[in-house]
């Protein structure tokens, strides 16, 4: 059961060389003597990198442990820093009673930091791969695997009242290829929610069903296949869009696509929020190139 803290909490690494306290106000304390590596791998971030060089540079550091007791930003900074390694703090945590830190506490949805460390550590390795030439599959066309649902699939009467909260992120299907559970009936509420009109721009035509509506189809704005790098579902109202078949086909193959997810972020990115899903716009459109 997570848990709201009223006071700071003592923790641990899972193999006691660094002892800490995480606080109130989501910093981390960590105490003298507590462990430091000197080596770092080339991929940490520079944030990370200064964070080292400051406690280097300032006595903190002394035959690989800390001197004195240093407040971090958050639990990933700390162990990243310690460690010379990209890390997610809240895993490498864990409370006196042997907890893992994620589990014990109530994370603070809008500012996500693990998410955000997870996702970005995915996009640098993204970008490193397209700059040494090596062929990436979009993240978007992963998601075309799966049937597209449309408007001609509903048939049946459908809850239309919008849900904006973080849900548990949906089973995961090993195959021939790793795949996340998505609920069709939630991309059909999508079109409905839009009343069968476009997303991106409601002037939009398309023709019309056998049950008599216009064609529409249910997208996925930020990649189910991507889902790993988020703690809460991606397939929720929030991130299920609207789109023509020509809007929807152009995501996928088009270029130039900056205008056209500005104007779908902007109309989300507040419900993302809500429903615990944190990520920029230049995080976005990383996942479309």
């Amino acid at each position: 059961m997570r848990r709201k803290l009223t006071e700071p909490i003592q923790i641990q690494t899972k193999d006691g060389r660094v002892i800490a306290e995480y606080l109130q106000d989501g910093r981390v304390k960590v105490y003298k003597g507590s462990f430091f590596r000197s080596v770092e791998v080339n991929s940490i971030r520079q944030n990370v990198k200064n964070e080292r060089l400051y406690l280097i540079n300032n006595g903190y550091i002394i035959n690989h442990q800390l001197t004195k007791d240093y407040i971090f930003d958050n639990p990933s900074l700390a162990i990243s820093t310690l460690l010379g390694r990209m890390e997610t703090g809240n895993q490498a945590f864990v409370t006196m009673d042997n907890i893992e830190l994620g589990s014990y506490i109530d994370i603070d949805l809008i500012t996500a930091y693990e998410q955000n460390n997870r996702l970005n550590e995915f996009i640098d390795k993204l970008t490193h791969d397209r700059a040494i030439g090596l062929h990436t599959k979009k993240a978007i066309d992963e998601d075309d695997y799966d049937k597209t649902v449309s408007s001609n699939d509903i048939s049946d009467s459908i809850d239309t009242k919008p849900s904006y909260v973080p849900l548990d992120k949906p089973e995961k299907i090993t195959g021939e290829k790793v795949s996340f559970k998505r609920n069709p009936e939630l991309a059909k509420k999508s079109i409905l929610l839009a009343n069968y009109q476009c997303d991106l721009d409601k002037s939009h035509k398309s023709f019309f069903t056998k049950n008599g509506k216009p064609y529409m189809e249910a997208h996925h704005l930020i990649p189910l296949s991507t889902q790993d790098y988020f703690d809460y579902s991606l397939d929720v109202d929030a991130n299920i869009v609207c789109l023509c078949p020509n809007c929807h086909r152009k995501l996928h193959y088009g270029d130039n696509l900056t205008s056209d997810l500005i104007k779908l972020y902007e109309d989300r990115i507040h419900y993302l929020k809500l429903s615990g899903i944190d990520i920029s716009f230049e995080e976005l459109i990383e996942l479309y190139k």
